[in-house]
């Protein structure tokens, strides 16, 4: 046990200045050195009942943290507003702009490389994509428990954006023009605005289990899930905005997030990413991007698109019977339709490929005859 005397020598004793900065209570150590025998007595219970537990208040291990200048940068040495700490650059103002420069360094190398092991065909499929795509994302939240919340006001989250944006269409094998909400979906990547606050906020609840000592398996799997919940209808409510790029994208899966995240089955491949984006060897498609001078399907001289192709061109009306009849399909499905049914059904799932990777492969044949 701690003896009283101790208490009062620590306190009393000529090091401990009067003058040192207070901590987070804003109590200097003058209050300290003017307290009673009283006062005294029960700082010493309160260190001896700490002692006995084991267990410490966590407002006692927080403190003020001020960067001092030192007396003058080194020659030829570049003057940093920042500290580098445990692979986290701080600066004095905590907006963590430094840091955010480092990280957008180093995705975009990490990015130029693999783009180029992730080309769109013949390369790897969604499951190794997602692989490579995990080694950005080990990067990038690195230390999102300290600075989660600052990222959406820094001026380089649009950028970072940007770079995730790219390695994330190479994930679903998309083209370039798809936008950056369709492709996180269907990659099923949380933007950073909202995977660094929810991986902040979890590592929040799971320390305070640890100090509580509540910390179990199952703490740590109900905290997750309640922390994956929530950020998935931040992200929907994200999504529902209108008027926003990927509508068609959106439309179909944001209704399905949570089941759509976690399914275990399936992977996306160059056609399918086309079906499901409404940017590919579509007619409507070609000629907003300068490939073509009409809309008009080779097949039936209706205005071509994804849409089209899926329920009413003609010339898949037999494959599109077989479609139907798989996935239990009405005569006026929709894209909604097809994901209801695909996300939690593998045969299914396989189904909806085939059909996709038959008419597609046909339909990219016939514009290459019209290019010739």
């Amino acid at each position: 046990a701690i003896q009283t005397g101790e208490v009062l020598e620590v306190i009393k004793k000529r090091t401990a200045s009067a003058t040192k900065a207070p901590g987070p209570d804003g109590f200097r150590l003058t209050v300290w050195k003017c307290c009673t025998d009283a006062m005294i007595e029960w700082i010493r219970h309160m260190f001896d009942i700490c002692l006995i537990n084991g267990k410490f208040p966590v407002a006692w291990k927080r403190a003020n943290l001020v960067l001092i200048p030192k007396g003058g940068p080194k020659p030829n040495a570049p003057e940093r507003p920042s500290i580098k700490y445990l692979g986290v650059f701080i600066d004095a103002k905590w907006t963590f702009s430094d840091h955010f420069a480092y990280i957008q360094g180093r995705v975009e190398r990490i990015t130029g490389a693999l783009t180029r092991l992730m080309p769109n065909l013949k390369g790897p499929d969604e499951r190794r994509r997602r692989l490579f795509a995990n080694v950005v994302l080990s990067v990038l939240p690195y230390g999102a428990p300290v600075w989660g919340d600052k990222l959406v006001t820094s001026q380089r989250h649009m950028a970072l954006n940007r770079l995730i944006c790219s390695v994330v269409q190479r994930v679903i094998s998309a083209y370039r023009t798809v936008s950056g909400d369709a492709a996180f979906l269907l990659a099923r990547i949380p933007p950073l605005r909202f995977l660094a606050p929810m991986r902040k906020k979890v590592y929040a609840q799971l320390k305070g289990l640890k100090d509580d000592g509540l910390y179990t398996p199952e703490t740590r799997d109900a905290v997750k899930e309640a922390e994956f919940i929530n950020m998935c209808e931040r992200w929907r409510a994200f999504l529902e905005r209108p008027n926003t790029p990927g509508e068609y994208t959106k439309m179909a899966v944001v209704p399905h997030l949570e089941s759509w995240m976690k399914r275990k089955h399936g992977s996306l491949s160059f056609h399918l990413t086309q079906i499901l984006t409404d940017h590919g060897c579509f007619a409507n498609f070609l000629r907003r991007i300068g490939k073509r001078a009409d809309d008009s399907c080779d097949f039936c001289g209706e205005r071509d698109s994804a849409i089209h192709t899926l329920r009413e061109c003609p010339a898949w009306d037999w494959q599109r019977i077989v479609l139907k009849c798989a996935l239990g399909l009405n005569r006026d499905f929709v894209p909604i339709d097809i994901i209801d049914t695909i996300v939690g059904n593998w045969e299914h799932w396989y189904a909806f490929s085939a059909f996709t990777e038959e008419v597609m492969r046909e339909k990219e044949e016939e514009e290459r005859r019209r290019e010739r």
